[in-house]
């Protein structure tokens, strides 16, 4: 009988599927529909029997799972909270679930999962190039350190096409990029995260940090707050201003920075005179001598991003879509401050 009941309703759903498939020519693709009817719904029964399996593990503590078998437009969801944040736990969740999306029956399926347990969450997308294994005691060493160091930090783990902590802590722009350079408990958690092969980022209003900067790239960042005219990013003004430091060894770093002015240059609003003295600082150089390529943006109003690039000797890139003239309005405003971007190694574009 419940065979019979899973056949009816696979011809069902391939009914349903044709009509949303190919519109008129439903009829043509019936036999299509019911390809696609089975498949889904067998994905769908196997993703039920991993939640069942999830759902008895001990210290889970509620399993979600969602996904329409009928809207061919869906994907598979998974959200599991555990009562804490101990590797056995978290492993045996996270391997139940790739050993489940390496069947036939979920071939071709991306399943999105996300695990929490108070400031800690998990995230990972079976796709094509999912990598298998990303999660491993090391990572969690990581997010748990981070959240010792930053009382109150949300703190992600992310993988499946490598492995990355992430965590928003409360400290100012200032006091995170100073922790991130002088304490040395912040400085042994970067290079740990760098050795074990993880990415870290750390992040508050207006500062992102990324990996492990060199000294140079962090005293660009210092210097540019030094001016005390960063707005925070995000907080549902018109006016704001993001700075981001990358670093992972030579040829891996990167700044970049971007703000947006809710009047005219010639107001000198804060987020302008920001994107002014980040362009004065000019090119920045490691001690290994590597050339750290800059990244700049300044929109005004009734303009797109203008950007404001120094990428150590190679063309600037192509701007957000600014016009000419927005670029060259830029320019103009630049050079009544008494500056050429030239001048400082930069290319407006």
């Amino acid at each position: 009988m419940l065979q019979v009941r899973r056949s009816a309703l696979a011809v069902g759903l391939a009914a349903v599927l044709a009509l949303t498939l190919t519109g008129c020519q439903f009829l043509g693709d019936v036999a299509e529909g019911q390809r696609i009817a089975s498949e889904r719904l067998n994905a769908d029964s196997r993703l039920r029997a991993l939640v069942g399996e999830l759902d008895g593990l001990a210290q889970v503590e509620h399993v979600e799972y969602s996904f329409d078998a009928a809207d061919v437009e869906t994907s598979p969801a998974i959200e599991v909270q555990l009562s804490g944040v101990e590797f056995d736990a978290w492993n045996g969740v996270v391997a139940p679930i790739e050993e489940a999306v390496a069947d036939d029956a979920l071939a071709g399926f991306t399943v999105d999962v996300t695990l929490h347990s108070g400031e800690f969450d998990a995230y990972f997308q079976t796709s094509d190039d999912y990598t298998p294994g990303w999660f491993d005691a090391a990572l969690l060493a990581t997010a748990s350190d981070a959240g010792t160091l930053f009382p109150g930090a949300r703190v992600s783990m992310s993988g499946g096409t490598g492995a990355g902590v992430s965590a928003a802590v409360g400290e100012s722009a200032e006091e995170l990029l100073a922790r991130v350079s002088d304490d040395p408990a912040v400085v042994r958690l970067t290079e740990a995260a760098r050795d074990a092969g993880h990415w870290l980022g750390l992040a508050t209003d207006g500062l992102d940090v990324n990996g492990t900067p060199s000294p140079e790239t962090i005293g660009w960042a210092g210097q540019l707050l030094a001016h005390g005219a960063l707005t925070m990013a995000g907080d549902g003004q018109d006016e704001w201003g993001l700075i981001s430091v990358a670093g992972g060894g030579a040829g891996a770093e990167s700044i970049s920075a971007n703000w947006a002015a809710n009047v005219p240059a010639a107001d000198r609003s804060p987020a302008w005179l920001a994107f002014v003295a980040a362009v004065r600082l000019g090119p920045v150089v490691a001690s290994d001598g590597t050339c750290v390529p800059i990244f700049l943006g300044m929109q005004l109003p009734g303009s797109r991003m203008v950007s404001a690039s120094s990428l150590c000797g190679e063309p600037g890139l192509p701007s957000g879509g600014a016009s000419a003239e927005q670029v060259e309005a830029v320019a103009d405003a630049l050079a009544a401050e008494g500056v050429v971007a030239g001048d400082f190694g930069f290319t407006l574009s």
